[in-house]
């Protein structure tokens, strides 16, 4: 049974590597070119922004990866539980080490998870904040009603507490406990997005019937 633990490792340390590939950032790299001609170079080619940046779908795929990585190593695990029923002490034993091994291994990736799921709800959060910008603007701040700023006061107020939570819980020297916190700023980051959801289907409803009256 040994066997089987220690292939599950390097799939994880894979699994690890593969999101941090998709999520780092490419280094700076010294232009070797003058500045003069640089500074026109810079001029001419619009700089990109960070939505130009950020690959969702590449993001989802890892995440993807991880959850299932997770699913796979909880069904090992619950497997070798069942299994080390009815057998001799020395070997249940064994058998339920290994198990809350692949618990530890379980629980290490679901960490990484939530750290990726973190950056696609930041970056989501963050493209629907400049929307809603822009749609109070179309809509014009005075026609906003009250319901829909508490949304979006809401959902900026809730986004910060899952950032806090996030700072606790890479605190938190327990892995369990670790989890546990990130697993709370995961729930606060989709009721964050869900609010601004809600939002910006108002404010759309109000610059269409801005629109509409206008013509």
């Amino acid at each position: 049974m040994k066997t089987k633990f220690y292939l599950i490792l390097p799939f994880f340390l894979t699994a690890t590597l593969f999101v941090n590939a998709q999520t780092k950032k490419t280094p700076e790299v010294l232009d070797p070119k003058p500045a003069a001609e640089k500074d026109k170079k810079t001029a001419a080619t619009p700089t990109k922004s960070a939505d130009d940046s950020f690959d969702m779908k590449a993001h989802n795929d890892s995440l993807a990866l991880l959850q299932k990585k997770t699913e796979e190593l909880n069904t090992m695990a619950q497997k070798i539980r069942n299994d080390s029923k009815g057998k001799p002490e020395s070997v249940k034993k064994i058998l339920v080490t290994e198990a809350s091994n692949l618990d530890q291994q379980s629980q290490l990736v679901q960490i990484a998870a939530s750290n990726l799921s973190s950056k696609i709800n930041n970056h989501k959060f963050n493209k629907n904040k400049t929307n809603i910008k822009n749609q109070v603007a179309k809509a014009g701040e005075s026609n906003v009603p009250q319901y829909t700023k508490n949304l979006i006061f809401d959902s900026e107020k809730i986004m910060r507490l899952a950032k806090e939570m996030r700072e606790e819980a890479n605190a938190q020297p327990n892995v369990a406990s670790r989890l546990g916190t990130m697993s709370n700023a995961d729930e606060q980051e989709e009721v964050a997005l869900g609010k601004q959801v809600e939002a910006l289907t108002n404010l759309e409803k109000i610059t269409r019937s801005s629109i509409s009256a206008q013509k």
